[in-house]
Parts: C-alpha cells; structure tokens; sequence
C-alpha cells in the first residue's frame, strides 16, 4: 500500500508544479573562446525584428518596451532565473539601471552600459506568447529569440531561437525557468560562460 501511495503522489507532484520543453537551435558567430564576467540582461516583448545592436534597432525594438511597466512581473521573474543560471557571472537587470517606463535615448542607454561596466548584453526577445486551451486547462507557449552582443564592439556573438512549451499548470515562471537552465548550458558549451563551481554539470 505504502508503494502504490508513492505511484499516486509522484505523478500528482508533476501536476501540481508543471513542467515545459525548450527546444533552442543557436549559432556562435565568432570563433574567439570568449567568457563574459559581467552580463546586463534586457528583455523585450515584440513581434517587430531585431538584428543587431545599433540605434535603429533600438529605436524601433527596444526603446519604449525593456523598461515597460506591464511586463515588470514577468521580467523580473526571468531575471532572478537567469542570474541563478548565469553564475558565478554577475548579472544585472535594466531595472536596476533604469527607472520603470521611463523614455531612455540610445545615448542614455549606452552610457549607462559603459558606467556598469558589463561585458556583454544578453537581449531576451519574446516575440509570441500563447496559450492552447485544452478543455478546463490551458498550456503557455513562447517563441523567444537572443542575442549575446559584446559591449566592446556591440556585434552579436551568439544567436538563438527557441520555442518554449508547457505542460498543464505551467505558467511563465516555469517557462522561464526553463529557458534560462536551457540558455546557461548553451553558453557554457560555447565557452562564452564560466562553468558554475556548485553545479558543475551541464
């Protein structure tokens, strides 16, 4: 009886908490082993597309939405997962260098960068999320795009695209959450992340 309580409870936990898949194609464009000490991660919601870091794509992306007061929850949740993933790199959040639906300039924007002192920008581009309703239920989707940029020369070092699915009772956290464990390992196998001495597998 004990055994069968243990079959029973198991399957529930999985319920109860959720569960997702990433499943992430990327590409490092330089051939330099590069790791990067000091990441500022910003994220943004849009269906617009992004290339590279310059003021058009800033203008046009980023500009009116890394800082919006809508998504603050939903950032900040995705900060605080990447900065666990990301160790033993320091991770900073727009927020912390930003105030909240504030216009900030270009020119702003990168004096604040070089003030920090970060190595590297990891932007998070959500452009969809969905979800597919099944009966009483419902299961997030997600189509996120990142880009690692290196503040030195602002050039893109590594890309990705991926697409994030849910299971039942899965929110954002979990789809977050996730994802970061899913980009820290990507990095990590491109040498442009430090391995994390307290979980040194990957």
């Amino acid at each position: 009886m004990r055994y069968m309580k243990k079959l029973f409870v198991y399957p529930l936990l999985l319920l109860v908490f959720g569960c997702a898949t990433v499943n992430m194609n990327s590409q490092k464009l330089t051939e330099e082993k590069n790791f990067y000490n000091r990441y500022l991660v910003v994220f943004v919601e849009s269906q617009d597309d992004f290339r590279r870091w310059d003021f058009d794509n800033y203008e046009h992306v980023i500009m009116n939405q890394f800082n919006h007061l809508e998504n603050i929850r939903f950032r900040g949740q995705l900060f605080r997962s990447l900065k666990r993933n990301l160790a033993p790199a320091v991770v900073l959040d727009t927020d912390e260098l930003f105030p909240v639906h504030n216009e900030v300039s270009y020119m702003e924007f990168k004096d604040a960068i070089e003030q920090s002192g970060v190595d590297a920008i990891l932007f998070v581009h959500l452009k969809t999320y969905y979800e597919v309703f099944l009966g009483s239920t419902s299961e997030p989707r997600a189509v996120v795009n990142s880009f690692l940029i290196e503040t030195k020369n602002y050039e893109n070092v590594w890309v990705s695209n991926a697409f994030l699915r849910g299971e039942l009772y899965a929110g954002y956290d979990v789809l977050n959450n996730h994802y970061a464990r899913k980009i820290s390992k990507a990095l990590r196998q491109e040498g442009l992340l430090l391995p994390n001495p307290t979980t040194a597998r990957y």
